[in-house]
């Protein structure tokens, strides 16, 4: 089995830590669904792919791309809906993967073996095709390649969240996995939370790295589109987090999430989000772009309330910005190893 961490269940051990767990005698396998359409690959295709068409299509089928759901009590490692298009013109694949199992190189990493191996099942009868082989590590050693007496410690923010947490935080530490996703489902209901759907495309993106660009300090790095991205994340979680807050019948819901993600500095409430780094191309060891687990680490950006007031301005989005292309530039693999 290539990807045999997808077979297994998800555990939290005494510490409250997450591990995965593999019974060879009673896997976790995928949940797979198989839906018809009636719009063709031809209409598609000459929209563009456009994402409010494709929205329109497929939102009356119930299948989106999301994390994978409770089945008979437990998490599903995988999740695959299978929409035919019609007159079987083509399929399209919404496939969700339990993010503590795989980064976006390990999804794709299985995406492209699923579609290997099909495409070795439908012709190696007629050619005589061998499936290809290949090597996928799962090693979890890869991760402590870094020297640990040079690391840098924890920012005095981090530290004071992951060591001081609150008796609401411990105990969710401690619950199940799947009993901790039905009490933030049911947490994010009460708060009357709504998911939204982005979609910039690539020109849009260079566009406003390049006006954020011109507002930053002359020594400031180059920003890349993630610390972009993630700015504008930041930005719009904060906010949200503070309407939340000022409607009367969610402040209960608002203090709990608070108490989780919020820390406390002076008299203001600062505001604590991540950006995701990927590890790869720092760790630069042997067999890293073959490790098809989890290689995006995560930092720890603390926005002031005071930051968080402010318009969103391309001013206000390189002040955050600058703030975390710092953090990601000071992310060494001896800092990964070590934490």
């Amino acid at each position: 089995m290539d990807f045999p961490l997808l077979a297994g269940y998800i555990k939290t051990d005494s510490t409250g830590s997450s591990c995965i767990e593999i019974d060879s005698g009673n896997l976790n396998m995928p949940e797979y669904t198989d839906t018809d359409c009636d719009v063709d690959f031809e209409t598609l295709q000459d929209s563009g792919y456009n994402t409010k068409m494709l929205s329109s299509i497929f939102a009356d089928k119930c299948i989106s791309p999301a994390p994978p759901g409770l089945y008979g009590g437990f998490i599903k490692m995988i999740t695959a809906n299978v929409l035919r298009l019609k007159d079987y013109s083509g399929v399209v694949l919404f496939i969700g993967i339990a993010h503590c199992a795989v980064d976006g190189y390990g999804y794709c990493g299985f995406i492209n073996r699923w579609a290997e191996i099909a495409k070795w099942m439908q012709h190696s009868s007629t050619v005589g095709l061998l499936i290809p082989e290949r090597t996928f590590i799962h090693d979890r050693s890869i991760h402590y390649t870094g020297t640990y007496s040079h690391c840098d410690k924890l920012e005095n923010s981090v530290q004071k969240v992951m060591t001081s947490g609150s008796f609401l935080s411990r105990w969710i530490a401690w619950i199940s996995p799947e009993s901790q996703g039905r009490l933030f489902k049911g947490m994010s209901i009460l708060a009357n939370c709504k998911g939204l759907y982005f979609h910039i495309t690539a020109d849009v993106l260079k566009t406003l790295r390049e006006s954020v660009k011109k507002c930053a300090a002359p020594n400031a790095s180059q920003y890349s589109d993630n610390d972009i991205l993630s700015a504008l994340i930041v930005m719009t979680i904060g906010q949200s987090m503070r309407k939340i807050a000022d409607e009367k019948q969610n402040k209960a819901v608002a203090k709990a999430f608070s108490s989780l993600f919020g820390i406390k500095s002076g008299s203001a409430e600062d505001i604590m989000t991540m950006v995701a780094v990927d590890m790869r191309p720092r760790l630069n060891c042997c067999g890293v772009m073959d490790f098809m687990g989890n290689l995006a680490f995560s930092r720890n950006i603390t926005t002031l309330q005071d930051t968080l007031q402010m318009e969103n301005t391309y001013e206000s989005l390189a002040m955050i910005a600058s703030s975390i292309r710092q953090i990601v530039d000071s992310t060494s693999k001896e800092y990964h190893s070590y934490h």
